[in-house]
């Protein structure tokens, strides 16, 4: 399988999200004080922290049948849509339930981004990809 102009660019575009997606992973850790000045419980931030991984593992089957369904690019774009909309949501967040429920998207957005290069890396063929 060479190396083409559109599978590079699709590699180049996953390890870029990777690495966004590998930010938000450990993004609470890194806002942890600030939470734990407003209030924000020892568990209540453990709990936020696993949102992410909570959505995350649950939908990884639901991924792989989506980009088989309806392709790999147009889950990527989706993926892509609901990352950003769970890191503005997230950044707005002014409640506990609402920073919990960002999380989640997030986690969500985050599979299905990054399960998107994987499926490139395997699947041959352009036409075979969607």
């Amino acid at each position: 399988y060479g190396l083409t102009g559109r599978r590079l660019r699709w590699l180049g575009w996953g390890a870029l999200v990777t690495v966004l997606v590998s930010l938000y992973r450990l993004s609470t850790a890194v806002i942890a004080e600030p939470l734990m000045r407003r209030d924000t419980s020892a568990s209540g931030l453990g709990t936020l922290h696993a949102a992410f991984f909570y959505a995350y593992a649950l939908l990884q089957l639901v991924a792989g049948v989506l980009s088989d369904r309806v392709g790999i690019r147009r889950t990527a774009t989706v993926g892509s849509v609901v990352l950003a909309g769970g890191g503005l949501l997230f950044s707005v967040a002014d409640s506990y339930p609402v920073g919990l429920l960002a999380r989640v998207v997030i986690g969500a957005g985050s599979l299905l981004c990054v399960i998107i290069p994987v499926l490139c890396g395997l699947v041959p063929t352009p036409r075979v990809r969607g």
